[in-house]
């Protein structure tokens, strides 16, 4: 069909399973269900436009929980499909992680501006981006991060990228308590 809309409710009670049934679709990367060995989620999706339709508007908003880990996001993507090719933007990305692993509090990645991508035979391209990522910590100033087109396929990941004004304070963060305390200032 070429016009609609709609809404879907998702809850998964064991993300694994669900991932394993989801990797059987056509077009979706070998190896995505071993990446989750538990958890549960919920995801809600708005979208306008047909299958068919040169343009369809889609919203997400997930919630995803995996023992201590907690990640929630919000999502909008235009997209469309041509034959066997699909193509659009990412319009918007806010994504909260709580991992206790990394110690307490909320991690912040917020996305710039949109990402063009398109996703033909397996492959997944996208243009260039940036976003940003604020650390749990009240006083510090959140890290840019920056990188160039993504090509993903046939198992190789392909892009560069960088990350500027990364707070050296961040080192106690992922250093754990060896590194506590060890007064480094500074950003990178």
């Amino acid at each position: 069909p070429r016009t609609g809309s709609g809404t879907a409710d998702v809850r998964a009670t064991d993300l694994a399973q669900a991932l394993k049934w989801l990797a059987r679709w056509p077009g979706v990367p070998n190896g995505l269900a071993a990446q989750v060995t538990a958890g549960n989620g919920t995801a809600r999706a708005t979208w306008q436009g047909g299958w068919d339709d040169a343009v369809v508007q889609a919203q997400a908003n997930m919630h995803v929980e995996q023992a201590k880990r907690r990640i929630d996001g919000d999502v909008a993507v235009r997209a469309g499909r041509k034959g066997e090719r699909w193509q659009g933007q990412l319009q918007l990305l806010h994504a909260k992680a709580n991992d206790p692993a990394i110690g307490a509090g909320t991690w912040a990645l917020v996305l710039q501006k949109p990402v063009d991508w398109q996703w033909a035979s397996s492959r997944l391209e996208t243009g260039a981006g940036s976003a940003m990522l604020k650390s749990p910590r009240e006083k510090d100033a959140p890290a840019q991060l920056t990188w160039d087109p993504v090509r993903f396929g046939g198992g190789e990941l392909q892009t560069s990228g960088r990350i500027a004004g990364l707070p050296l304070a961040w080192i106690e963060l992922f250093g754990g308590p060896q590194l506590a305390g060890s007064a480094v200032t500074g950003d990178m």
